[in-house]
């Protein structure tokens, strides 16, 4: 009977194509303790993604002293260069997810807030009108119209328009 192979991080943990899901993780799942990380084995567990890539950095210097003793100071110190360099692809793959995880983000934030303006809203607009808005814009908009619900006196003054934006400023009596 065959022994079963090893997942592709532990044979490969430098490797992007092994450890993308590890480092997906990071992002995906809260609870370190849920995380499966079988490229790391025998380091100690990281809490947070940075951890987990100065683990990195240390397997690649593991790997190096183990793969090159006998080499030459030159072997060894282009083996330990390639290594870092498969770190580093790491850590700007990992900062790519960050990235588009925080767009992401953004992008849900200000399409609530653009829903909530056009839901509770006690003026006439369209939702056009507010996709160039930034998200403080949209904020201050959905406390001023929830201010209105409240019943606070509000009258609208329109002091310009610049690229479809329309400024408002608050006037309370």
């Amino acid at each position: 009977m065959h022994k079963p192979l090893p997942p592709a991080g532990v044979q490969y943990p430098l490797e992007l194509a092994a450890v993308r899901e590890e480092i997906k993780s990071f992002y995906h799942e809260d609870d370190p303790a849920k995380r499966s990380l079988p490229s790391i084995k025998g380091y100690p567990r990281p809490k947070n993604i940075d951890e987990y890539l100065k683990i990195k950095a240390m397997q690649a210097e593991d790997i190096s002293k183990r793969n090159t003793q006998g080499k030459s100071d030159k072997e060894i110190s282009r083996y330990y260069q390639y290594l870092l360099t498969q770190v580093s692809s790491l850590e700007r793959f990992a900062k790519n997810v960050s990235q588009q995880i925080s767009e992401r983000a953004a992008e849900n934030l200000k399409k609530d807030y653009i829903e909530s303006i056009m839901f509770y809203k006690r003026y006439k607009g369209e939702r056009h009108m507010y996709k160039e808005w930034t998200i403080p814009e949209l904020e201050v908009e959905a406390a001023r119209i929830q201010d209105m619900i409240k019943g606070k006196s509000l009258t609208l003054i329109l002091i310009g328009q610049s690229s479809k934006r329309m400024y408002l400023t608050n006037s309370w009596n």
